[in-house]
């Protein structure tokens, strides 16, 4: 998905793909589907580092979006050495910031979610001495409780044998 139709668009350009008009559609259908992924998203960043690098991938994403048309309208006018020239000198860069971008923001969010997993491992040892703790008390509460009360006994009443 994140290709966004750059290798059909390379193998359109080069005459090896199809048709600019069904090229058109299947770039229009694959951008709607990473639109979608995108906004759904947008609407999990939380602080403004993480919006910052998707403002990026926005800003980049619809440079290549732009410049990508830009291509296809050339090989739909019938000049296929115009649509390389462009593809070659600025589709392809445009491309390469783009999937840097979005290298960047997964790497972002990599790091986000490595120090979520570093805060709940921390949160288990803490829960986990908590509960030796307890399971310590628990056992000193159930083995001296009765000793004291044996003990206790036995030194208000003595016991009497009986011969």
């Amino acid at each position: 998905q994140m290709a966004e139709g750059f290798l059909e668009t390379a193998r359109a350009v080069n005459g090896n793909g199809t048709t600019a008009e069904k090229l058109e559609a299947e770039l229009k259908e694959s951008s709607g589907i990473v639109d979608a992924h995108y906004a759904t998203h947008q609407a999990t960043l939380r602080t403004e580092k993480e919006r910052a690098a998707f403002d990026q991938l926005t800003t980049r994403k619809n440079g290549y979006r732009a410049t990508r048309h830009a291509v296809v309208s050339l090989l739909m006018e019938g000049k296929p050495r115009e649509a390389d020239t462009l593809f070659e000198s600025e589709c392809v860069p445009k491309f390469q910031a783009y999937a840097g971008a979005l290298g960047d923001l997964v790497k972002h969010n990599a790091a986000e979610a490595r120090s979520g997993g570093e805060r709940i491992i921390r949160l288990c040892h803490i829960l986990l001495t908590i509960q030796a703790l307890l399971l310590l008390f628990f056992f000193v509460y159930g083995f001296f409780v009765p000793l004291t009360a044996v003990l206790e006994r036995l030194s208000r009443n003595p016991i009497v044998v009986r011969k």
